[in-house]
């Protein structure tokens, strides 16, 4: 719906200590999730079903500034190619 009214929601998940340094092992990449499905249980990566369809996971807030700049310009991109198709 949001990308049929033009409009971008990015969520940002910020990782990391202040030096911009974490494990991985602790990074919400990797985090799993545990459902039971028929009596067994199922595992899979908490991000497979993130509710946003557009995230960015940052280690290092220096970076902000260049990969929203990336991300603005895919959208431009996506949104070039969606109207020049319809």
């Amino acid at each position: 719906e949001m990308t049929e009214k033009n409009i971008l929601l990015v969520m940002i998940i910020v990782e990391g200590d202040e030096k911009g340094q974490i494990k991985m092992k602790d990074s919400i990449v990797n985090m799993k999730e545990v459902s039971f499905q028929n009596g067994k249980p199922k595992v899979k990566h908490f991000i497979d079903d993130y509710p946003f369809p557009y995230y960015m996971v940052l280690q290092d807030m220096h970076s902000l500034p260049e990969v929203l700049g990336d991300a603005l310009k895919q959208w431009f991109e996506m949104m070039a190619q969606n109207q020049s198709q319809g």
